[in-house]
């Protein structure tokens, strides 16, 4: 197989259900320079949570371009996917209809595998060499979403929005005290052999750019890394019905049990089709 030199990795993959485009690849730090530190590292990520949550105070800016701003120029990359998908709304006085009749209202989201920046020695012929993984501890997931309801909508009803980090088993593992940060209105809801649960409250009224982060560390050592998967699901709910269970099996899929899927809507996990959000150590590798 022919090794590809990559001196940047923001390898993003966009997928839409509204719009589809590949996006052009935003350029992180020359990956010839010395490898940088776990503690630098943890303070590049911080200093771009910082610029994001700085930009969305600002209506005219995304908090996730804020993000990647600090990110592009660091020593760390990001690997992964972005999607504009539709999502059902509706009017909070007109009863409750069916999800075909609601009024749509878009999401953008973005799923990134976060790792320490690669260096990568050029082989004797010439060809980048990416067989040496970055540190373990220096594995993140970032799940941002921003939701744009319609002018006169909230953007959301009770109950609250799940969010899940999931992996196969012997992939990945979460560690004792794992780096974890959320926006104001996520927050943790469990952790699994498997991934994290987070919920969202998307019926209360605020910024509605979210954004959840997870350490995760490699686990077993004779996994291919495009096998070294880790997926991201959303489920979206109203007319308060109940969310009975959330689980992950060992494969890394996820399901999103409530009490009337009618009122449901899943971007779904599915490992053996792909159509999910999702990134590898492969595409993140130089």
């Amino acid at each position: 197989m022919v090794k590809k030199s990559r001196r940047n990795v923001l390898k993003i993959a966009s997928t839409s259900l509204v719009a589809g485009s590949l996006l052009p690849t935003v350029s992180a730090s020359d990956q010839g320079g010395p490898r940088a530190s776990l503690k630098e590292y943890e303070q590049t990520l911080d200093e771009a949570k910082a610029q994001f949550r700085d930009y969305k105070k600002d209506p005219l800016k995304s908090g996730v371009e804020g993000f990647k701003e600090v990110i592009s120029d660091s020593n760390v990359n990001l690997a992964g996917v972005e999607k504009t998908v539709e999502l059902p709304d509706k009017r909070s006085d007109r009863g409750d209809i069916q999800p075909e009749r609601h009024r749509k209202s878009k999401m953008d989201v973005n799923f990134y595998l976060a790792g320490m920046n690669l260096v990568c020695p050029a082989a004797e012929d010439g060809s980048a060499q990416s067989d040496t993984p970055p540190m373990p501890d220096a594995w993140d997931v970032f799940f941002y979403f921003e939701h744009n309801p319609p002018w006169w909508s909230v953007g959301g009803q009770k109950p609250n929005d799940i969010l899940v980090v999931s992996f196969a088993d012997r992939n990945w593992y979460i560690p004792s005290n794992p780096r974890m940060d959320t926006s104001s209105r996520v927050s943790k809801k469990k952790e699994d052999a498997y991934g994290m649960v987070f919920e969202y409250e998307d019926y209360k009224w605020g910024n509605n750019e979210e954004m959840a982060q997870i350490q995760v560390k490699p686990d077993e050592d004779d996994v291919d890394n495009d096998a070294r998967q880790v997926f991201g699901t959303y489920s979206h709910h109203w007319s308060s019905i109940d969310v009975e269970s959330v689980t992950i099996t060992a494969g890394g899929g996820v399901s999103v049990t409530v009490s009337d899927s009618d009122k449901q809507w899943i971007l779904n996990n599915d490992p053996d089709t792909g159509e999910s959000l999702k990134s590898s150590v492969a595409d993140w590798l130089c």
